[in-house]
């Protein structure tokens, strides 16, 4: 839930949000859309996991890769850029008090 009251849920393909009239709408599509968690700014960060990626949704609906820009599969980038990071098997998101995202997976190594 964001501090408006509107809740998100991730079906599939897209993001969903109900805001506190009730009324649904659709933030934004995307292949696996995953884990919606809303920043105190308002951004919507989610997992893409079939590109293993985390994308954000600013409020005016832009939509940038905030994580991973190649979709490449595998583990690095440590040190670096978190745009050229790259990750596997992404299963949970959480965001810390200042907005930056926090990645759960799951299994392996």
């Amino acid at each position: 839930m964001d501090s408006a009251g509107n809740l998100f849920s991730a079906e599939v393909v897209r993001i969903r949000k109900v805001d506190p009239a009730g009324i649904i709408s659709t933030v934004v599509t995307s292949p696996y859309a995953r884990a919606p968690v809303v920043a105190a700014s308002g951004d919507l960060y989610f997992l893409d996991s079939f590109g293993d990626r985390v994308r954000k949704v600013a409020p005016d609906g832009t939509v940038t890769t905030a994580l991973n820009n190649t979709g490449a599969h595998g583990f690095g980038g440590d040190g670096g850029p978190a745009t050229d990071a790259t990750m596997l098997a992404a299963s949970g998101l959480g965001l810390d008090r200042n907005g930056n995202p926090y990645i759960a997976r799951r299994g392996g190594d």
